[in-house]
């Protein structure tokens, strides 16, 4: 009879803590979000192919960010062998890089920066059930009365592109010579002239371009929670980004001679290169503001060029948002539970 007592004295406490729980929103303010956060994902990128992105954001004050990204392109399977029918149909610089890469560096001024009602729904439980054709969904979705910010802002920052860069490939570039100077004799050589001793089928070199970037940004940041006494805690928290980047070259350059691959014997020199003329992005990011969790962006655009003066550039990428920092939440779950 004593341990019915106590067990049913046990199911009242808990009957009653639970009716105690709290449902509610318990943060809505835009504002106050976890500054920092580092982004890392694959990258997919024409005409780079596969490699690593990172992205660094931190809010220096509520209307400056600093912005730091980096894509990475190993070149280790895309050696000039692989390119090549024989390694001495290259001709290449003695260091090899085995990196492509773009860095970005900038800051991000809010000119215009608003605090506006939105609805947000918050999905608080998904289930399904059965299978096949008879396979369920059902949503238990609640809308919320919170905050959104819309921001304007300019950006300011230097691109640097450095790498091995590819300056002819035969079966790619079509132009009727291409042209090195054999430094044993002086002389102007076309590699493209199957029927001279210097005939190549490719050229790689060593190459940096440093530019200058401006750019407009428009954001959109919310940072909803819903605390629900039966699913818990859920978030409707993003930090988006939609940009437009001038690409500005200031400076370029490349290492001129190159060798025979397997070959050092005679040194030639670059002779045929382009100017880098001006480029653009066009791009999105797409991040939490609150909690880690996915992160997704793209961009494409025209990058400045030693090869061809500029060159289309396009980029997905895919990965996981680390977000830094402490936010205090306006609702204590506990406290309101216990009124």
């Amino acid at each position: 009879m004593q341990l019915k007592t106590i067990l049913f004295s046990s199911l009242l406490v808990i009957t009653a803590k639970t009716n105690l729980l709290y449902s509610g929103l318990i943060h809505t303010d835009p504002y106050n979000i976890k500054k920092t956060s580092l982004a890392l994902a694959p990258v997919f990128s024409g005409p780079r192919g596969f490699g690593v992105f990172t992205m660094f954001n931190s809010y220096i004050n509520t209307k400056l960010m600093l912005n730091y990204t980096g894509n990475f392109f190993p070149l280790v399977m895309a050696d000039d062998k692989y390119y090549d029918a024989g390694a001495s149909m290259s001709f290449t610089n003695n260091k090899k890089e085995k990196l492509f890469m773009y860095n970005n560096i900038g800051l991000d001024i809010h000119f215009s920066d608003k605090k506006v009602n939105k609805k947000t729904q918050v999905l608080l439980n998904s289930s399904t059930s059965g299978a096949g054709s008879y396979k369920k969904t059902v949503n238990t979705i609640i809308d919320v009365e919170t905050y959104k910010r819309k921001v304007w802002a300019v950006y300011a920052g230097m691109m640097a592109q450095t790498g091995r860069e590819r300056f002819y490939k035969e079966d790619v570039d079509k132009p009727t010579s291409y042209n090195l100077l054999n430094n044993s004799n002086g002389s102007s050589v076309n590699i493209k002239d199957k029927s001279n001793a210097n005939y190549g089928q490719s050229v790689f070199a060593n190459s940096a371009i440093y530019n200058l970037e401006f750019g407009l940004k428009n954001k959109a940041i919310f940072a909803t929670c819903y605390k629900d006494k039966t699913y818990g805690k859920k978030h409707q928290d993003v930090h988006a980004d939609w940009y437009i980047i001038a690409v500005l070259p200031v400076s370029s350059s490349f290492d001129k001679d190159v060798y025979r691959n397997g070959n050092t014997s005679t040194k030639y020199t670059i002779i045929d290169n382009t100017k880098p003329k001006p480029g653009f992005k066009i791009g999105f990011n797409f991040r939490t503001s609150l909690r880690s969790n996915y992160y997704l962006g793209g961009d494409f655009g025209y990058l400045p060029s030693l090869v061809t003066g500029n060159v289309m550039h396009f980029s997905f990428r895919l990965g996981y948002n680390l977000c830094f920092g402490k936010v205090q939440y306006e609702v204590d779950p506990d406290a309101e539970a216990s009124k």
